[in-house]
């Protein structure tokens, strides 16, 4: 990376490291606040040096005050319905400066970035996460679970509590990384790349057999299932149209049989049973506030579990916990959010395809199957408004606004006439 693109780069690393959890659990570094914190400055130093035009009012000012506006919203809303104060629940949504994420990707593209050198820093904050929690295992944890012989071991328990409710928080980083280097082992013939990629695919699959979650690990299945089944060319998509929706229809209407079948299977697993009670709670408040929900809580003046139960988590119903905090507006906004993105990131690989290095449509690939799972679990795990799936999602619109809205290349002068600044980069081209 050149010296003019460091300090952004740096910026964009501490960014997404506070984003997607790195040393969460040494609390006294602060390392999310420190993340939110180089999100805003590196939003609003490149909002104040890049050009102000029609595209910028769109796609940087709009998002700003749009992103502004919703917590205002929703913390108003939650003083209207407790009568708590204002304030702690607008600082409660302060990690909604992540989707500033994605008019970032969209300014550091018109500054002359290059898909490569995204790839760079967001496959280096993967890694890093995956170390410190390797690194934290081994020294936070009483009983480090690496070393315990077990696997999935991450569920309501003995063996949960608030350290490794923090190291399941990052299962994302080690799937991505799980996937990526795994899928680009045998992409090179040099002997250390080749050792490289296999410890480290070696070391976060381990780590993914010991935390990875039920519900994310099936999801994962699905999504590498349908990529491989309908998605991984554009006349498979097209059948994909018509047997989707299809496969879609038969699982609601089966829906009330799998709810049973599921009751029978875990009615003593301490989890599902803590879900289902989640659930009722939140689809009760719900039907009394359906348009707006229930507001966001503090944990600074009243939180949800003041309220409902010391177990209550709106992140652990799913959509319903969705409907339950912002009302029947936020679950259609959810829901056109993500009948939205997988489409579109599917055609950004498409329109990839041999015009990058095969390390740059990994990554995109990587990145697809990821929100393509979160949004098959989004029944039951919301994970686009929560933790690591918001900067995911604002990390990948980022990408999607540049590819669309980045000016067309000017006519191409003569080679020997042209300068590599004579015309603005597209995203799916490599930088030098």
């Amino acid at each position: 990376m050149s010296p003019r693109r460091l300090v952004p780069g740096a910026l964009l690393l501490a960014s997404l490291l506070g984003a997607f959890g790195f040393l969460s659990f040494y609390e006294a570094l602060h390392a999310k606040e420190l993340g939110e914190f180089c999100a805003l400055v590196l939003f609003s130093w490149l909002a104040l040096a890049t050009r102000a035009d029609s595209r910028w009012a769109v796609y940087v000012l709009l998002p700003a005050l749009l992103v502004a506006l919703f917590s205002l919203l929703y913390a108003f809303v939650f003083t209207l319905r407790t009568g708590a104060d204002l304030f702690p629940s607008l600082w409660a949504q302060r990690y909604y400066a992540y989707v500033l994420l994605g008019p970032v990707v969209y300014m550091l593209y018109r500054r002359g970035w290059g898909l490569a050198d995204f790839r760079r820093v967001f496959v280096t904050t993967m890694v890093l996460i995956v170390a410190g929690r390797i690194v934290g295992d081994l020294t936070v944890s009483s009983t480090p679970l690496l070393l315990s012989g077990r696997l999935f071991v991450l569920q309501l328990g003995p063996y949960y509590d608030d350290q490794t409710y923090l190291f399941r928080r990052m299962d994302f980083s080690a799937l991505f990384v799980a996937l990526y280097f795994g899928r680009r082992l045998f992409s090179s013939p040099n002997p250390a790349a080749f050792a490289f990629r296999s410890s480290v695919a070696a070391l976060s699959t381990a780590v993914l057999l010991v935390s990875l979650p039920r519900t994310l690990a099936t999801g994962t299945v699905v999504a590498l299932v349908l990529y491989g089944l309908f998605l991984s060319r554009p006349e498979r998509a097209r059948v994909s149209a018509l047997v989707l929706p299809l496969c879609l229809s038969t699982l609601v209407l089966a829906a009330p049989l799998l709810g049973g079948f599921l009751l029978s299977l875990f009615r003593h697993d301490l989890s599902f049973l803590t879900r289902s009670q989640s659930t009722g709670i939140a689809l009760k408040s719900f039907a009394e506030y359906p348009i707006f929900g229930f507001g966001q809580d503090s944990s600074r003046s009243l939180s949800y579990q003041d309220l409902f139960g010391e177990s209550f988590y709106p992140s652990d119903t799913g959509l319903t916990g969705v409907a339950f905090q912002f009302g029947i507006i936020g679950v259609l906004l959810y829901l056109a959010f993500c009948a939205w993105l997988v489409p579109n990131m599917l055609g950004l690989i498409w329109a990839a395809r041999g015009r990058v290095g095969s390390a740059e449509t990994t990554f995109l690939w990587v990145l697809l199957v990821a929100c393509l799972t979160f949004v098959i679990i989004s029944p039951i795990q919301a994970r686009f408004i929560y933790s690591e799936g918001l900067p995911l999602a604002a990390f990948c619109w980022g990408l999607l606004m540049a590819h669309r809205h980045v000016p067309e290349p000017t006519p191409r002068a003569p080679v020997m006439a042209r300068r590599p600044t004579d015309r603005p980069r597209t995203p799916t081209e490599v930088s030098p």
